[in-house]
């Protein structure tokens, strides 16, 4: 089942005649169910399939924006030997009135090798060190900024925060060229931004948010179903 279908499989009344599911996976019956809760349950499900369709066109833009610019630029070199763009592949496209403005931006992504773990150990020393008399929310900062997600991954804006901060300590130090060592780019992120000109000639973002459709959709999983109880 593709990721669209998966969600449209959340519109639709997948249980046994004359019953619904409650948020616990439990069946209920549905004359036990009070009218203005099916009829909250309908108006849901309808506004979250018109949701659906308006999605699916973003991640369909989203492709073509990628796929045709990238098209476009390419062939700019091929047959125009015309090299468009900056050293990281930043692209600003132009209607010839120049009323219509598209952007492709490319932000490189950072992560860190295992020399983070030598930097965060030497951090972790230091707070130690420090832990009689000193400063309470400096130590929460470097705790916080190597806290991990549920992918155990860290921060990088969190961690690279550390790097600004003031401090005139040898294995602070030593700590701060530990994590200069850690910082590799891992891959570099791809963002569209549309605009228009008005007639004072000012341009408007379209807001499209496209920054947070990606091609890696979250699996939608469904639940065992259990009956709720009939009464004694």
């Amino acid at each position: 089942m593709s990721y669209i279908d998966s969600l449209y499989a959340l519109t639709t009344v997948d249980c046994p005649k004359g019953y619904r599911e409650d948020h616990e996976g439990n069946l209920r019956r549905i004359d036990r169910i009070k009218p203005l809760d099916l009829e909250r349950d309908a108006l849901t499900r309808d506004l979250f399939s018109q949701a659906i369709l308006v999605h699916e066109e973003m991640l369909n833009l989203a492709h073509q924006l990628r796929f045709q610019v990238a098209q476009f630029v390419k062939m700019a070199m091929a047959k125009y030997d015309k090299h468009l763009g900056g050293q990281k592949g930043n692209v600003t496209l132009y209607s010839i009135d120049r009323r219509i403005k598209i952007e492709r931006s490319r932000q490189d992504r950072v992560c860190f090798n295992e020399n983070a773990i030598a930097a965060r150990r030497i951090l972790d020393e230091c707070i130690k060190r420090w832990s009689k008399g000193s400063n309470k929310n400096l130590q929460a900062v470097v705790q916080s900024a190597f806290k991990t997600d549920k992918n155990g991954r860290f921060s990088a804006a969190k961690v690279l925060s550390l790097r600004s901060l003031d401090i005139d300590d040898p294995q602070w130090k030593e700590g701060m060229n530990a994590l200069a060592d850690a910082i590799e780019v891992d891959s570099s992120a791809e963002y569209f931004r549309v605009y228009y000109r008005d007639d004072n000639g000012n341009y408007h973002q379209l807001p499209l948010d496209l920054a947070n459709i990606t091609a890696d959709q979250p699996e939608v999983k469904g639940k065992a179903l259990t009956p709720e109880a009939e009464p004694a």
